[in-house]
């Protein structure tokens, strides 16, 4: 793999109401997935719960790697004895708002970023935007997606940077419910891109959970990561992420399917534990494991 490319998993959250801060491990695992150059976008759960688990993550520090801070919004992490693996990871947050979810990339530490179900969505947008984030439709036609609106609404799409295509956990379908998620938001891709919205990039990612599910989905991008223009190129790179080369990316929809149903059953159990601490009955799940 040259200077010019490298593989993308940007929606990554690294746990449940448990996630994941050892980043020996992260940052392992990423140049097992991605090659010697890479990029991970680490996302918070922004609509349910206060957190940070990019800062808490690389906060940690390392004695494997050095970290180089960039503009608050990601860092460069390389081996120490030789600098031979480069992995970029990003700070982002996954955020409600009146329409569904976005994911916002490049979100700056110590910035504000709006969430909730009556957030509305291009002031949540705006804002991310001005921070010079990227705006990502994720999993549009999965639970909580927003693409709907943009069916009837495509002017609209010139607010976003990228469309999820393909998402690991959106491949398990309960019967009759959300059934060919992926194959909707590739479909819709691809017709908005002909129509002339030649701005947008189709994207594939897991959306993990755990450790070892980074790259198991990710996207192919061209045109390599600049440290000093850091956002503008990941525009780029995102923005090659053409209908023809969706086939360049990396996919495996067996073991996103069986990811997305363990996610599956992991939500009921947060969102029951959820609704039984409401009364008193056990504690948050939020605090479960720590």
């Amino acid at each position: 793999m040259s200077q010019q490319e490298f593989y993308a998993d940007l929606h990554n959250h690294l746990g449940m109401w448990k996630y994941a801060t050892d980043l020996d491990r992260v940052l392992s695992k990423s140049s097992t997935s991605f090659g010697w150059r890479g990029a991970l976008g680490v996302a918070n759960w922004s609509s349910f719960r206060d957190e940070d688990r990019f800062g808490a993550l690389v906060n940690r520090g390392s004695d494997v790697y050095k970290l180089e801070d960039i503009d608050g919004r990601a860092v460069l992490a390389w081996r120490r004895r030789h600098k031979v693996e480069e992995t970029f990871v990003f700070r982002a947050d996954e955020v409600e708002t009146d329409i569904g979810h976005f994911l916002y990339v490049g979100t700056k530490l110590g910035e504000i970023v709006l969430s909730g179900p009556k957030v509305e969505w291009k002031r949540s947008a705006d804002i991310a935007r001005n921070q010079g984030a990227v705006i990502l439709l994720d999993h549009p036609f999965h639970h909580w997606g927003a693409g709907n609106h943009f069916i009837e609404n495509p002017a609209d799409l010139q607010y976003v940077d990228g469309i999820e295509v393909f998402n690991g956990n959106a491949e398990f379908n309960l019967p009759f419910l959300y059934n060919g998620a992926n194959e909707r938001a590739r479909e819709f891709f691809v017709e908005q891109y002909g129509l002339g919205q030649t701005h947008l990039g189709g994207l594939v990612s897991q959306d993990g959970h755990k450790i070892g599910e980074i790259g198991l989905n990710a996207t192919f991008m061209l045109g390599g990561l600049d440290p000093n223009d850091l956002m503008g190129s990941l525009r780029k790179g995102i923005a090659s992420c053409t209908p023809e080369r969706l086939s360049k990316h990396r996919y495996n929809w067996f073991l996103g399917a069986v990811n997305g149903f363990r996610h599956g059953v992991e939500s009921i159990i947060e969102i029951a534990g959820t609704k039984l601490s409401d009364f008193g009955l056990c504690e948050d799940p939020k605090h479960w494991g720590k």
